[in-house]
């Protein structure tokens, strides 16, 4: 990552250290390119979809009121104050280290959710499809959701569950998780 190029630079992230301004680890990782980051909000619900390459994946939700939260233009919020962030790869912004998220910082309806993950377009193994992580935040416990390689047009329901205000989600998807 070129820690030059974001919102926020290294040498910024090291002087908010020596400051007490921040916690070490808690609002970036290498991993994740400066200003692009999901750590650093309190949030009732925040689901992060991680990947690497162009290929354009796309995380989508439907809420317990049946919104379908997504990329398109007017689809990226709901009326609870859940949004998708950006469209990376696609309508936004292009990366090799991409990162699209959803949240609910307060207000999160409570009922069933489904989040699910859509290669919308392949573009750096047609034949073996792109392998991608999903972490879920809810209440301050993470559960990650990590993807077999997905071929174009294809989608994977990565996580669904009953979420009750105040409590752990009951996942029922049989995904590959690990909280």
């Amino acid at each position: 990552t070129d820690d030059a190029s974001g919102d926020i630079t290294s040498s910024e992230v090291g002087q908010l250290l020596g400051n007490g301004s921040i916690e070490d680890g808690k609002f970036y990782t290498a991993k994740v390119p400066f200003g692009y980051n999901y750590m650093d909000e309190n949030n009732e619900i925040r689901v992060s979809l991680i990947w690497e390459g162009l290929t354009d994946l796309d995380l989508h939700c439907v809420n317990p009121r049946g919104e379908h939260i997504y990329y398109s233009t007017g689809s990226r919020k709901d009326r609870f104050g859940g949004y998708l962030d950006l469209d990376m790869n696609g309508m936004d912004k292009s990366s090799k280290t991409p990162v699209e998220n959803m949240r609910w910082s307060s207000n999160a309806p409570e009922g069933r959710y489904k989040f699910y993950v859509h290669n919308y377009s392949e573009r750096v193994s047609q034949f073996k499809g792109t392998p991608f992580k999903v972490e879920m935040e809810i209440n301050g416990k993470t559960f990650v959701y990590h993807g077999e390689p997905l071929r174009n047009d294809n989608e994977v329901t990565v996580f669904e569950f009953e979420y009750v205000k105040g409590q752990q989600p009951n996942i029922t998807n049989s995904g590959s998780y690990t909280s």
